[in-house]
């Protein structure tokens, strides 16, 4: 059971207990010899009961130049706030074997499939530090996640691979696809398919190298008279050196964003140019792109 209280302007107040249950089982489908397959599914409820704007916006709440009197505010309807409730479902298959394709190596893949939806979404208005926030209400619509994720690895005393790929669908409660900015940007956002491909050698027992591979496919899934969001792909690369042949001592060198890409990850906050300047045309939207090339060198020791 959980129980929350919450005091707003105004005098309001928002409290209650509500009932939290999680759910999860497997079956093993498949067990024998050196073969794992295994079914599982899971279900899991969870509540908020309040919610706060961040502390650099609690001036919004009330009125200049004296911080002593409240804004005009309202709580949801007629003063009755629902507790938000998100509900989590997932379930898939997992699959793990020994001696695939050789004596000695392993192998296994998962795909699991979820369904995350939110009920009751409290809205808090007035986006920025500008903003007015005059009320908080429960949005008329749900919050929904959907998706899936497959993971797969194979390896042997000398190779590891790993690969993951991800896709999801998000909606706002209004039916639009989730943004950095509006409302939504306090909820989630939309991404694009998610590919990794991480890779490791150790030629010995004293060396190991590594490279990954991260893959983002063109977002187009964006809300009305939002502009896509570009894919990009990024490379990185990793060399581990262990002198004592253990991980007592261990010197790390690696290099991220190998070929210096120029990219913007798309849960950034994107920003409409308010005016045109030397660089940069008004209305057009812009992010922050993230780091290019970086070198890392790194020295753990452990006694």
């Amino acid at each position: 059971m959980d129980r929350y209280r919450t005091r707003y302007a105004n005098g309001y107040t928002t409290e209650g207990t509500e009932a939290s249950p999680n759910f999860s089982a497997e079956w093993d489908l498949l067990d024998s010899g050196s073969a794992d397959l295994t079914l599982f599914a899971g279900v899991g409820e969870s509540i908020r009961g309040g919610k706060l704007n961040q502390a650099g916006w609690l001036t919004k709440y009330f009125l200049p130049p004296k911080f002593t009197v409240a804004r005009p505010f309202t709580l949801g309807q007629g003063g009755v706030l629902k507790p938000e409730v998100g509900q989590q479902k997932q379930w898939g298959i997992k699959w793990h074997d020994h001696g695939v394709f050789s004596e000695g190596d392993h192998a296994g893949a998962e795909i699991v499939f979820f369904n995350t939806r939110i009920r009751d979404y409290q809205v808090v208005p007035g986006e920025g530090a500008g903003g007015i926030t005059d009320k908080i209400y429960n949005a008329s619509g749900d919050v929904t996640s959907r998706g899936f994720e497959i993971r797969s690895h194979w390896g042997n005393k000398q190779w590891l691979v790993n690969a993951t790929y991800s896709h999801s669908t998000v909606r706002n409660y209004d039916g639009q696809p989730m943004d950095t900015t509006g409302d939504s940007a306090r909820v989630g956002v939309s991404v694009g398919d998610r590919l990794v491909l991480d890779t490791r050698w150790k030629p010995t027992s004293q060396w190991q190298l590594g490279h990954t591979l991260s893959a983002v496919k063109r977002l187009k899934d964006v809300p009305t008279g939002r502009p896509e969001k570009p894919g990009y792909s990024v490379h990185g690369i990793q060399a581990v050196w262990l002198p004592r042949g253990n991980d007592s001592l261990t010197l790390t060198f690696g290099v991220d964003n190998l070929f210096d890409k120029y990219y913007a990850q798309h849960a950034t906050t994107r920003l409409t140019q308010a005016s045109t300047t030397a660089t940069a045309v008004k209305g057009q939207t812009y992010a922050t792109p993230e780091p290019g090339r970086s070198v890392k060198l790194a020295l753990d020791w452990r006694y």
